[in-house]
């Protein structure tokens, strides 16, 4: 049987920390709560919303003194966002804009330096590993054109491998994206799950090559059903789990896809219950990060607002590293009891489906939009109808063009 590498992420924070690819538990530990320790003195000393919050706190020697600390979350961000830098304004080198669920909340505004934006292209660099090699080339089915996007990043991360990135941007246009991975020969893509499930789709109807072997899942949930789907083309699917909180990179599958490895070099996460009491790994709670490398404005256990777990057990490639897994927003809207994860799971197990929307009207009835290829089936119209009894079922067929991709999926309300 074939020996699985360590993940790429151990050998790189080895590397880059403790001068050896060989990384452990205790050696990680311990670099953990004196970045910790580091990252609150200085944000003490140059920032007023950290000043006042832990004035009466001592620096904690240990992560049983860390976890006493307040946590903070969005709102806490979007009152005193600009009190929590710690560098002037003009050594932000990007702001990024992030819209709340409520209409009448302001927005939160997530600060990078430089030296905060040179943090995510290095974990880019030496992640991508994992999916591609030296002389490969990639496609990059994202938004790369703006200086400091994540396409940008990504471009950035893997000229310093010697891996050639190819911008394809968000897949609209089904034949000019494939055309556009043949003639340049791309082996592996960072793509949309769904828009990279659409184009496999295409390819096989047009009776078209794609080269790609290995594909790189970001932007939205992966769910099981959607992965075989993808894995039934002949791909490797590795995720990943990027945050703009977090500087986009937060954690990634390795060969043995058994869960994400955390970035736990700057990322330190915790996930809590509804109290803000640690919960045992295993276990779901909200996703709390730290951050311990950043300098323009560091978060200091932040609720993240998603739904999660740090994965029990070591994953079979032989990593330190802890794993995540991201179900869902806490607070998502259900209908019928399941949230978007559920279906994603059943609706995407059919292969009519290649996407879809469930909104909720203003009159209170339930509209679902299926989108794809092909007209239902009888029996799969027959298997939804039955799940989904007194909803209005709308089906929508594409040609060679996708919908210009709007946010993650979600159920939601439809104003008019």
């Amino acid at each position: 049987m074939e020996q699985i590498p360590v993940s790429v992420l151990d050998r790189w924070i080895g590397r880059k920390h403790f001068s050896s690819e060989e990384l452990s538990k205790e050696q990680l530990a311990e670099y953990q709560i004196k970045k910790i320790s580091e990252t609150i003195k200085m944000a003490k000393e140059n920032s007023p919303f950290y000043r006042e919050t832990y004035q009466d706190l001592p620096l904690p020697e240990t992560m049983e003194d860390f976890k006493k600390y307040p946590l903070m979350d969005g709102d806490d961000l979007i009152r005193d966002g600009g009190k929590m830098l710690c560098v002037s304004q003009r050594d932000i080198q990007r702001v990024v804009t992030l819209s709340t669920s409520g209409t009448t909340k302001s927005p939160k505004r997530i600060y990078f330096t430089q030296q905060d934006q040179e943090l995510t292209i290095d974990f880019f660099a030496y992640g991508m590993e994992e999916v591609t090699a030296k002389g490969e080339r990639v496609a990059i089915c994202l938004p790369w054109k703006s200086e400091g996007c994540v396409g940008d990043l990504l471009m950035r991360g893997l000229q310093r491998r010697e891996i050639q990135g190819v911008g394809v941007g968000l897949i609209e246009n089904l034949h000019k994206a494939a055309d556009c991975m043949i003639r340049n020969h791309t082996q592996a893509a960072v793509a949309i799950p769904t828009q990279l499930l659409a184009l496999m789709e295409y390819v096989k109807r047009q009776k078209m090559e794609l080269p790609l072997k290995r594909v790189l899942t970001s932007t939205d949930l992966l769910s099981d059903s959607v992965r075989q789907r993808l894995e039934a083309f002949g791909l490797e699917v590795f995720d990943h789990l990027g945050m703009t909180e977090c500087g986009l990179g937060v954690a990634l599958e390795c060969k043995a896809h058994q869960g994400m490895h955390i970035r736990e070099n700057d990322l330190y996460l915790e996930v809590v219950d509804l109290e803000g009491k640690p919960v045992p790994d295993g276990r779901f709670g909200e996703l709390v990060m730290t951050t311990l490398t950043r300098n323009g404005m560091p978060l200091i256990r932040y609720r993240m607002g998603d739904r999660a777990r740090i994965l029990s057990g070591n994953c079979s490639c032989g990593s330190v590293l802890r794993r995540v897994e991201v179900t869902g927003r806490l607070g998502e809207r259900t209908f019928r009891g399941w949230g978007i994860r559920q279906w994603d799971e059943f609706l995407f197990s059919f292969p009519e489906v290649l996407d879809y929307q469930l909104v909720q009207k203003p009159n209170r009835s339930w509209s679902l939009i299926l989108e794809g290829f092909d007209a239902l089936s009888p029996k799969t119209a027959m298997t939804i109808r039955e799940k989904t009894m007194g909803v209005q079922i709308e089906c929508r067929q594409w040609e060679g063009q996708l919908p210009v991709y709007t946010g993650k999926r979600c159920i939601h309300y439809r104003e008019v």
